[in-house]
């Protein structure tokens, strides 16, 4: 931890002084480079890994590159170079007897759609059918074992065996790893690879891929271009929901349309399924959205920004980003006449004390759990 300065001002986050204004609306944050200009950028780093492809030797070259590409999540960008890597590998006999990338190879093939059989891995098997005491020691491949194994099929008993030991030696050295690969099993052991969400992933190994012993500076700096891209998409998605506005679809691209005139008629069935005397209840709902939707983007300019708020803040938005106040206006919209009043969502929707009690336990029960692992 740093050491604390008293001379060093300390950062205040600036909240508009109402939930109910337009600020998210017209507010853009200044970017660090011009889309145009990242854009071009990234152009030239694709054609510059695509070489990478050609420029590959041996098997473990190209799943190791195809491997990373995939895990960064810029893969989408070399589709048809990864399907014609994997599927020369298909079509090519490996005689590997690294545990690391015989796992690899059948990760990477079965999530391609590529039928791989569980006998791959006998070679590391002893005669009375266990896994050899010999890889108890690689973690690496150990690691890759357990990943690849997540992707059984039913009735595949030895793969679900294979997880049993992974597992077992993963975590009886995990403390004893060092960085990255300490931090990569922790993460696999509490949600395997094959079962975690890609970009959450992603974003956790553009900051581990640089301490890899063979990272290529390109494919780090598309990484992130890619996802810094990807952020201002979501900021844009989030100020257009922001809007809530019949008029505001014509300003959105194509894809959003679809999504925000969908969200627009799930609340208008909210309003139908209501007599008349309780219809006005969707509008406290509606306005709950929207709270949530502009501190969503609060925390993305945050992050966008590398701005790190005071603990107040970052509770003040956060708490609410736990869909817990959201929660307690929109169950109040279903309930009889003697409990939805419209004093009762006044005060749900006013974040009171006891709303917003329950959203912190919420949001601070979560954050201790994400924080352990």
């Amino acid at each position: 931890m740093a050491p604390c300065n008293a001379n060093v001002p300390e950062r205040a986050s600036d909240f508009h002084p109402t939930l109910w204004g337009d600020f998210f609306i017209d507010y853009s944050p200044e970017p660090l480079q011009k889309p145009e200009e990242m854009t071009q950028r990234m152009d030239q780093l694709k054609e510059e890994i695509s070489g990478l492809f050609e420029a590959c030797t041996t098997t473990a070259e190209q799943l190791k590159l195809v491997d990373t590409l995939q895990h960064l999540s810029i893969d989408h960008h070399f589709n048809k170079q990864i399907l014609a890597v994997l599927s020369s590998i298909h079509g090519t006999e490996f005689n590997s007897t690294c545990l690391h990338e015989v796992s690899l190879r059948f990760r990477l093939l079965r999530q391609q759609g590529f039928w791989v059989s569980p006998d791959e891995f006998n070679r590391f098997k002893d005669e009375n059918g266990n896994f050899s005491v010999d890889d108890t020691n690689d973690a690496r491949g150990l690691l890759s074992l357990y990943n690849a194994a997540y992707l059984f099929t039913h009735g595949e008993a030895e793969l679900e065996d294979a997880i049993l030991f992974a597992r077992q030696h993963l975590e009886s050295m995990k403390n004893n790893l060092e960085y990255p690969l300490a931090q990569q099993v922790n993460r696999a052991l509490h949600l395997p690879l094959p079962r975690a969400f890609k970009r959450v992933e992603a974003l956790h190994y553009i900051s581990e891929y640089k301490g890899e012993p063979t990272h290529k500076p390109s494919i780090l700096e598309l990484a992130k271009l890619d996802f810094d891209l990807l952020q201002r998409l979501h900021l844009k998605e989030l100020k257009a929901l922001s809007r809530w506005e019949e008029s505001a679809i014509t300003l959105l691209p194509e894809y959003l349309k679809k999504f925000y005139h969908k969200l627009m008629n799930i609340f208008k069935e909210f309003e139908d399924d209501l007599k008349p005397h309780e219809k006005y209840r969707v509008a406290f709902s509606r306005k709950a959205f929207q709270i949530l939707s502009s501190n969503y983007l609060q925390e993305a300019e945050w992050f966008h920004g590398a701005h790190k708020p005071r603990f107040k803040d970052q509770v003040k938005v956060s708490t609410v980003c736990s869909g817990a106040p959201f929660a307690s206006v929109g169950l109040l919209v279903g309930m009889g006449d003697d409990v939805a009043t419209k004093e009762a969502l006044e005060w749900a929707i006013g974040c009171t004390d006891a709303v917003k009690a329950f959203a912190e336990v919420t949001r601070f029960m979560n954050d201790l759990a994400s924080f352990k692992v």
